[in-house]
């Protein structure tokens, strides 16, 4: 079996290999290794030392029943993920472990499937982060459309970005037109789309 090397991005826009275009992978992308690189966390930064990073093979084990590998086109680096990498006991998400791929939101496309609703060729929302391929659970719920929109769109405002704006606006503030809605870190990712979301539902 071949397989052609991932052209995993993070999504700050550090490449850990050479981006080529791929808007609409295909089935012919069924073959994958057995052991795939990873970005690992080496070592727990602090306030004043940085964390250390290691670029490592991990392996790729066969999906189980219900499961499917993915090979990520697309991985998030965020804020909050600065905390977990520190282990700061402030922070709201659980410390990075050390020795293992840093953990993120990935866009992945489907190289193998058990999963009866899942195909092989179609995209996938996963936390397998910083990795080339992962086997994760399948998810209908997480499927992304490729025509609807591009993976950085999927990673971001059709994403946990998105999500998290439109249901701080609609489900817990319940924005109507006609008000004056404040937010507070508007050059944010988050923010800058609850401020788009904000005047979508006219309000000022």
């Amino acid at each position: 079996r071949h397989y052609s090397p991932s052209p995993l991005t993070i999504a700050e826009g550090l490449p850990m290999s050479t981006p080529t275009p791929t808007p609409h992978p295909t089935a012919d992308t069924a073959a994958y290794p057995r052991e795939a690189r990873a970005v690992v966390l080496a070592k727990r930064g602090s306030a004043a030392t940085p964390p250390t990073f290691e670029i490592t093979a991990v392996p790729v084990r066969p999906p189980r029943q219900g499961e499917v590998v993915v090979r990520n086109l697309l991985t998030s680096v965020d804020p909050y993920m600065g905390f977990r990498m520190r282990g700061d006991v402030s922070s709201y998400a659980e410390a990075y472990p050390e020795g293992r791929p840093v953990a993120a939101g990935s866009v992945g496309v489907v190289v193998a499937s058990e999963h009866p609703d899942i195909k092989v060729g179609g995209w996938l929302l996963n936390e397998s982060g910083w990795r080339e391929f992962a086997t994760v659970p399948g998810d209908v719920h997480q499927v992304a459309d490729p025509d609807a929109a591009d993976d950085v769109a999927w990673l971001s405002v059709l994403g946990m970005t998105g999500i998290t704006a439109w249901v701080a606006l609609h489900e817990v503030c319940n924005v109507e037109a006609g008000q004056t809605v404040a937010v507070t870190a508007a050059a944010g990712a988050v923010g800058g789309v609850a401020v788009q979301l904000a005047k979508a539902a006219g309000a000022r």
